[in-house]
């Protein structure tokens, strides 16, 4: 990660956000940790009405449940996980807040520069490594 990224503003309260889910920053893997501060940038900046800390903790509390569970994401961007993890949540509802409206999958790959492929993609290999069941948009 960028020493310009490490002391950021966003990172700082992405790091509290891990400490109050009882985590350290520092024991996440290197590539977990770019996926999830990918997440929390995006969203924060997403010109999405009502997207924000919640819905990147929402995304943070996915990726903690597949590393709880030794579920590693491996190879690609992290921006590619990081835009499946996102429309997984905005997919399911963002842990039962309806009020956010649901992200489809170009807005996501806007959002993140990778193709809305890739986010179909990520999001089923995510949903297959929960063992949820798998969807189209």
């Amino acid at each position: 990660m960028a020493v310009s990224q490490q002391h950021s503003p966003a990172y700082a309260k992405f790091g509290k956000m891990l400490r109050n889910e009882g985590r350290n920053l520092d024991n996440l893997p290197a590539f977990e940790r770019e996926v999830l501060f990918s997440i929390f940038q995006k969203l924060l900046n997403a010109p999405v009405p009502g997207l924000g800390e919640d819905h990147a903790q929402t995304c943070m509390g996915l990726l903690l449940h597949a590393w709880d569970n030794s579920i590693r994401l491996n190879g690609g961007r992290p921006e590619s996980w990081a835009a499946g993890l996102v429309h997984v949540a905005s997919k399911y509802g963002w842990g039962q807040d309806f009020s956010c409206p649901r992200l489809r999958q170009g807005e996501i790959s806007r959002m993140f520069g990778v193709s809305s492929m890739t986010v179909c993609n990520q999001s089923k290999k995510i949903l297959h490594y929960l063992n949820a069941r798998s969807f189209s948009d």
